[in-house]
């Protein structure tokens, strides 16, 4: 995967830009496996857990500090099980899956939250909570670094020494940054435009495709080492490769927020009030 997403970087990079229109007569890449609808409240995110037979989904239902965000279990199958499983958060976003903890981005806080016990371990606000970073999304690297995005600062934030620090700042770059994922040696964050970190150096280098690529949503990488973008809006859900151009491989309606993928299957939200799951061809 480490050599594929460099080969990413590097190739969308230096390609030349093009338009990539959707087309909707040609045979699609995903096809829906199921969708769960139900009292969902401004869904934004989805974590697969696999360990625990388990999808959580985040609930912001208003985005401010009110305490009526919550987070809801689904089966596997999109049997929502516990619409409220866990309550009181304060417009919760990203959410992401560590063995039995679910990290939970929570307005201008990181949440670890315990899916054993069902409960809040511990919170860790922003350095700059006071200036409304509007922290959005969270991912965890193959050595358990969490790292988090804030749209608002522009920057991007690291979990250290148990502290919320800010890593990177870029307002150029890292314009409305909002999902992110992390590999070994690079972090991939989807902000205005698709971005490539080194986690060494801190090197940013743009990945190209920015006429097709831009005002993004959510960005996983499969075990393949593919990457998958969404974008604000009703647009298409693109498939990356180490050489070519974007794929778009479906069309979501009205949108695809941050989503996670395991395996051939993709789940997130698609609605104020649905949660999708594809199957990836």
């Amino acid at each position: 995967m480490k050599t594929l997403l460099a080969a990413i970087a590097v190739g969308l990079a230096a390609a030349a830009s093009s338009s990539y229109a959707w087309q909707h007569d040609s045979a699609p890449e995903a096809e829906i496996a199921w969708e769960a609808v139900g009292a969902f409240e401004s869904p934004e995110s989805a974590a697969i857990a696999h360990k625990h037979q388990a999808i959580f989904v985040s609930n912001v239902n208003g985005y401010e500090k009110n305490g009526l965000g919550f987070i809801s279990m689904l089966a596997l199958d999109g049997t929502i099980q516990d619409l409220q499983w866990l309550t009181g958060l304060n417009a919760p976003t990203g959410l992401t899956v560590d063995g039995d903890v679910l990290w939970a981005v929570d307005y201008d806080r990181l949440v670890k939250i315990s899916i054993t016990d069902q409960q809040v371990l511990e919170a860790y606000p922003a350095p700059d909570a006071e200036e409304t970073p509007l922290l959005n999304d969270v991912a965890v690297g193959p050595n358990g670094g969490v790292f988090v995005t804030g749209s608002n600062s522009n920057s991007i934030y690291q979990l250290s020494e148990n502290m919320l620090l800010l890593w990177i700042r870029d307002d150029e770059h890292f314009k409305y940054a909002n999902g992110i994922w992390v590999g070994k040696d690079r972090v991939i964050v989807a902000a205005y435009h698709l971005m490539s970190v080194d986690r060494a150096s801190k090197q940013i280098v743009p990945m190209g495709h920015q006429d097709v690529l831009f005002d993004l949503e959510g960005v996983k990488a499969d075990a393949d080492g593919s990457l998958y973008v969404s974008l604000i809006g009703s647009r298409p859900l693109y498939r990356l490769n180490a050489e070519g151009p974007p794929i778009p491989i479906f069309q979501t309606e009205p949108y695809l927020a941050d989503f996670d993928v395991a395996g051939r299957k993709l789940v997130g939200p698609t609605g104020p009030n649905k949660i999708t799951a594809l199957k990836i061809h």
